[in-house]
């Protein structure tokens, strides 16, 4: 494969931004380019979409073509060098990123069978899951819940529905009300908690994102923006299965002593 895109890098860079994860298949389709994975390391599933309208240049693709970023983090530092349209030459095994002053090589991970296989696997493992509860609020609701300083080092968020008031609470093993924000319609109440991944996620969006909430169950967060979509499903913590094993571990040791 050798394919010619041309895009604007700061676009590219957003939406690399978007992806909470270091490596990962990017398909390339005839709607664009996808990404869709799940990061077992921190429970999290992600799909984004940057559509071929967000690009200057997009070529016909008639076959969906799979290309591997090993090191997303790498690749976004690499395009923060270039400014304005950059066109870049997919191959097999890396991408030739060019400007009008700069061009350079950034090497794709090359997969053998076996590796290719689990890959495709695991892009199979697309969560459907359905949510009772869909709502729209401004990511401020979160961002400005980090705001002081020692709220910051709080590893969890809980999130609840209380009538038909949204309401984030951070904390550890006691939670502080930080935001709260009334929603149009009506709600059964609902309640959740999730890790400190969630203020990671938050601090990459703007604007208003989609909302999917369910007691114990995992929130899906999304964002359509004008180049395309993003979207994040994260697992919950599980606080009664925590409690529990402390229980178990509290009554082992007492016995040990």
């Amino acid at each position: 494969m050798s394919t010619k895109f041309r895009i604007d890098s700061q676009t590219l860079t957003g939406f690399l931004t978007l992806i909470k994860t270091d490596e990962y298949p990017v398909n390339i389709t005839q709607a664009g380019w996808e990404v869709d994975y799940p990061d077992r390391g921190s429970f999290m599933f992600m799909s984004g979409k940057l559509k071929k309208e967000s690009f200057v240049e997009y070529p016909s693709i008639t076959k969906t073509e799979t290309i591997v970023i090993t090191n997303g983090g790498f690749l976004m530092n690499y395009l923060s060098r270039f400014s304005g349209t950059v066109e870049l030459t997919v191959m097999d095994k890396e991408i030739l990123i060019a400007s009008e002053s700069k061009t350079g090589f950034y090497r794709l991970g090359v997969l053998d069978q076996s590796e290719q296989n689990d890959m495709n696997e695991k892009t199979k493992l697309t969560p459907n899951i359905s949510f009772e509860k869909i709502f729209k609020v401004p990511v401020s609701i979160f961002t400005s819940s980090t705001k002081d300083a020692s709220l910051l080092k709080k590893e969890r968020f809980r999130l609840s529905i209380e009538g038909n008031v949204f309401q984030v609470a951070v904390g550890d093993n006691d939670f502080k009300l930080v935001e709260k924000k009334k929603l149009d319609g009506e709600f059964n109440n609902v309640t959740s908690t999730y890790g400190a991944l969630l203020k990671e996620i938050f601090s990459s969006l703007e604007g208003e994102v989609e909302i999917g909430l369910k007691t114990y169950y995992p929130l899906r967060v999304s964002q359509t923006t004008k180049t395309g979509k993003i979207t994040y499903i994260l697992a919950p913590i599980d606080e009664k299965s925590e409690v529990e094993e402390k229980t178990e571990e509290n009554k082992t040791e007492k016995k040990e002593e």
